[in-house]
């Protein structure tokens, strides 16, 4: 079973999730965003190019609301890996034609402070993931990468009383780094990036095509953000409009879940072989140590973190462990 917090309740009777999805919380606004997630987590292939990536697994959805207390709940229940395709708002946000600046005018004029900045809902999840040492939170890096209008457009900023006012301070658009909102940034988590489909698979590093959108690292303290990236460009999955409703969307929204899914499969390879489960430290490294290099240099940036997920090179490396590889879980004192 995977998990899913999102910003509404799942279709659950999609011909591709029907059987396998459990809305938990008993959310009833059904949401066109977590059915997409649902179906690229574990989608059964009616449409063959809708198949999820672990496709007979089972969902345990819930939406956003208490999502802190619920994933302690789930995690304590046995929960491995769960995704978060959702975060703060900062920097630009358009809605309704009209752009919000949601920076800070008292301390910076034109930078959002909280973009790579380790906030309070940060360090809760990293003290989930310390309490519950196998449970694995993978979140979407954000989508704030060139973000925001063309400069000196009026826009809305909140002055010092936390009113929105109109402005045309010429703001530069978020990015290219520094543009990781928040809890993206925290550490104990597998956070993800977003490039373009590989439709004949990796080649090289430089085939691996950087979306338009996807946030940058890195964090205020300097770690590499984020730590992976997947698949995020012109997903087609589940939408919520019917039971046989699909969609092809776009968004690091779409390469949490095309990893989280993946993840899930590795930790049941895993189990096969060894008879119980990795840490989600083990977890989280075997990923990144896995992953194929992406990015113009050697090594991680704070683009591609430590470059794209391979499942493939996961599994096999778990195989093949005392063999030719290695792979050990030792206990600090």
């Amino acid at each position: 079973t995977v998990g899913e917090w999102d910003g509404g309740a799942t279709r659950l009777t999609h011909q591709e999730l029907n059987g396998r999805a459990v809305q938990v919380d008993g959310a009833t606004t059904l949401s066109n965003h977590a059915t997409h997630v649902a179906g690229t987590l574990i989608g059964g292939g009616v449409q063959p190019n809708a198949r999820g990536m672990a496709w007979e697994a089972n969902l345990a959805t819930y939406d956003w609301n208490n999502d802190n207390a619920e994933m302690t709940a789930a995690a304590q229940n046995g929960l491995l890996v769960s995704n978060h395709s959702y975060g703060q708002i900062a920097g630009w946000y358009s809605s309704g034609g009209v752009w919000y600046w949601y920076g800070t005018t008292s301390i910076s004029e034109t930078l959002d402070w909280n973009f790579g900045f380790y906030n309070s809902k940060a360090q809760q999840w990293d003290q989930i993931a310390v309490n519950n040492p196998f449970y694995l939170i993978v979140k979407s890096a954000g989508n704030n990468r060139n973000q925001g209008p063309s400069a000196g457009t009026s826009h809305q900023v909140r002055n010092a009383n936390g009113q929105w006012v109109t402005s045309t301070t010429v703001r530069p658009r978020s990015g290219p780094y520094d543009c990781l909102p928040t809890y993206s940034v925290a550490k104990n988590i597998l956070t993800i990036g977003a490039v373009n489909d590989l439709n004949n698979g990796w080649q090289s590093a430089a085939g691996v095509g950087m979306s338009s959108f996807s946030s940058w690292g890195p964090t205020d303290d300097g770690r590499i953000k984020p730590d992976i990236v997947g698949n995020g460009v012109g997903l087609y999955s589940s939408y919520s409009g019917s039971n046989t409703a699909y969609s092809s969307i776009s968004g690091t929204s779409m390469s949490g879940p095309n990893v989280a899914g993946s993840l899930i499969l590795i930790q049941q390879r895993f189990q096969q072989v060894h008879n119980r489960f990795m840490r989600s430290s083990t977890l989280k490294a075997l990923s990144i140590h896995t992953a194929d290099e992406a990015g113009p240099d050697p090594g991680p940036d704070y683009m591609f973190g430590w470059g794209l997920l391979n499942t493939g090179r996961a599994v096999q490396l778990i195989d093949n462990v005392d063999a030719q590889s290695l792979l050990e879980e030792h206990t600090l004192e």
